[in-house]
């Protein structure tokens, strides 16, 4: 398969190292938001097919011809543990991009989960499927598959830009996208959030209810 800068499909992405993964699994998208300045989060139309589900891995992107999907069948195929496929379909809603049978070819592979733009089909038994599947919405046509696409591009998702081997972060708020250069400053500044709403849970626990950054910010505004 030609891997050259022009190629269809180009080779997956270095995987996010188990350490970083490990640290994110104690922390939650939201914090990730916090620290990143509610940068790079999805469109809040982009949930879990089920409450519950919490992704996290590696991004192997895809882009497709609106209600195509072709080039995401394919992705399963070329994925496995530790990636997240990630689907610009262009929030292409009339047909679904995935259902039941992509699922159980997912699960088999060992992908950690799916994020799409568009919507999914088969809604009941890929909830009880139990792979994380993130989508907009959910109709019951079916779509085509005769492409083009492309694999492993630049792409948007949710209105946000997705580049292969970014980490992928979702669960019940939405989703993340953290660019893989920014991930160690970000689980920092993640870290020490947490760490400050522990202390904050104990004063609170103590008695302490009105926080100190409350009054300072209310007293400079008084007249």
């Amino acid at each position: 398969m030609n891997q050259n800068e022009n190629a269809i499909i180009k080779a997956n992405p270095t995987k996010i190292s188990d350490d970083f993964i490990e640290r994110a699994k104690k922390l939650s998208p939201s914090l990730l938001a916090d620290a990143m300045s509610s940068f790079n989060t999805m469109n809040y139309k982009i949930k879990p097919v089920k409450t519950g589900m919490k992704v996290l891995g590696t991004a192997i992107t895809v882009k497709v011809k609106p209600g195509d999907n072709l080039f995401l069948h394919k992705a399963i195929y070329l994925a496995g543990k530790g990636y997240v496929i990630v689907l610009d379909s262009s929030e292409h809603k009339t047909c679904a991009s995935w259902g039941s049978m992509m699922t159980r070819g997912a699960i088999a592979m060992g992908i950690e989960g799916v994020v799409l733009d568009g919507a999914v089909r088969d809604l009941d038994e890929i909830k009880g499927l139990g792979l994380p599947i993130f989508a907009s919405c959910a109709v019951p046509n079916g779509p085509t598959t005769n492409g083009p696409g492309l694999i492993n591009h630049v792409i948007s998702c949710g209105g946000v830009c997705v580049t292969p081997g970014d980490f992928i972060f979702g669960d019940d708020d939405g989703v993340v996208v953290v660019p893989s250069y920014m991930l160690e400053e970000v689980l920092l500044k993640a870290e020490k959030k947490a760490a400050s709403e522990e202390s904050r849970i104990k004063e609170i626990e103590q008695g302490k209810l009105e926080p100190d950054w409350v009054k300072e910010k209310v007293s400079k505004l008084e007249i």
